[in-house]
């Protein structure tokens, strides 16, 4: 299963995939339902505090030369 949610101007697919289930949510409405059932939120929260964390340590970070 995709946990990208599609964009709003996003149109079904002719063959079936697991991303039509994503549009059909979008087109009615049950986004927000959709993003539930696949933890959407927790992923948005993980990449956040990640963002955080390097955000902490950018002056301690440097590249490999």
């Amino acid at each position: 299963m995709p946990n990208l949610p599609p964009r709003s101007n996003a149109w079904y697919w002719e063959k079936w995939y697991p991303r039509k289930e994503a549009v059909k949510s979008l087109k009615e409405d049950k986004l927000a339902e959709w993003k539930r059932i696949r933890v959407y939120h927790k992923r948005s929260l993980t990449e956040t505090a990640i963002f955080r964390y390097k955000q902490l340590l950018s002056s301690k970070l440097t590249l490999r030369n």
